[in-house]
């Protein structure tokens, strides 16, 4: 048996609810190379489907690299080439290592001025 699923977008001129885009799922099977529809197709709004895929993410139903792969389909579809969380951890990361080298760079010339300053007063030997 093989399974083939699809996925319909359907706009209503009048929605039946409160989505305007609504998708179906038809599916066919084929069974011993014939081919037949699928029963009882569901049909979701769209805010309806963002729930459930919010509802089934937030109960762990998928895989690490199925979540990459839809992230990476989202960002590319709306244009970010680097997700904003990545972006601003960079940025605050960026931020952290520059402050870390200026106090390590203010420790070691305060540290080197007091060298100075014993040799020039021959306190150090």
């Amino acid at each position: 048996m093989f399974f083939d699923p699809t996925i319909i977008q359907i706009e209503w001129e009048r929605s039946p609810s409160e989505d305007k885009h609504e998708f179906w799922f038809p599916y066919w099977m084929i069974i011993g190379g014939k081919r037949k529809y699928g029963q009882f197709a569901p049909m979701i709004g769209e805010k309806s489907l963002l729930e459930l895929m919010q509802d089934a993410i937030g109960q762990d139903f998928f895989s690490e690299s199925f979540l990459k792969g839809l992230r990476e389909s989202i960002s590319k579809k709306l244009g970010d080439n680097i997700p904003f969380v990545t972006t601003l951890a960079s940025v605050i990361g960026l931020s952290v290592l520059i402050l870390n080298l200026v106090q390590y760079f203010y420790v070691l010339i305060k540290y080197l001025s007091c060298q100075i300053l014993l040799l020039s007063h021959g306190w150090y030997s």
